[in-house]
């Protein structure tokens, strides 16, 4: 999960600022886990002079409704892990590289589980259950990954597995 509200939140008032009076963006979202930054981007670029502080307490509160607290709790949890990765926090950095999933080690995966689970046991109406689920889903997918990068790790680190493979 690319979570980095922060930057959305700091770059689309700097650009403001700066003069800049079009955006372009693209991209095929994971709606589970990018809908806080997308809804973001699109309320700053309405109004660059407005609290994103506020605007993401509007966004958990009005979309998750009664699940709201453990899901901004889920994504702020995403957001400190990608932005404190080793180097720079960049949106696109690791795309379509297996190694990214060092910086979520189980730890951090229990957590966001235990968050998500919150949410789910909090939600009452049909409408915040379907948000869940396409967070759930996006969640399942990339919990998915990752432990299939680690056992893919461990076999190859295996002493003698060279050996083995060049006999």
């Amino acid at each position: 999960p690319r979570v980095f509200t922060g930057n959305v939140a700091e770059s689309i008032p700097f650009l403001n600022r700066a003069g800049v009076r079009a955006f372009y963006a693209e991209g095929r979202a994971r709606w589970g886990f990018d809908a806080p930054r997308i809804w973001l981007a699109s309320q700053l670029l309405f109004n660059s002079g407005q609290s994103s502080k506020r605007l993401l307490k509007d966004f958990y509160e009005g979309y998750f409704r009664e699940s709201a607290l453990p899901m901004r709790r889920f994504f702020e949890e995403c957001e400190r892990v990608w932005m404190n990765q080793p180097e720079p926090a960049v949106w696109l950095k690791f795309w379509l590289m297996p190694g990214q999933a060092e910086i979520f080690p189980p730890e951090v995966w229990e957590k966001l589980e235990s968050y998500l689970q919150q949410a789910e046991r909090q939600a009452k109406s049909q409408r915040v259950k379907e948000r869940l689920a396409l967070v759930r889903a996006d969640f399942d997918y990339a919990k998915a990954a990752v432990a299939l990068y680690w056992a893919w790790k461990n076999v190859f680190q295996q002493p003698g597995y060279a050996r083995a493979l060049a006999s």
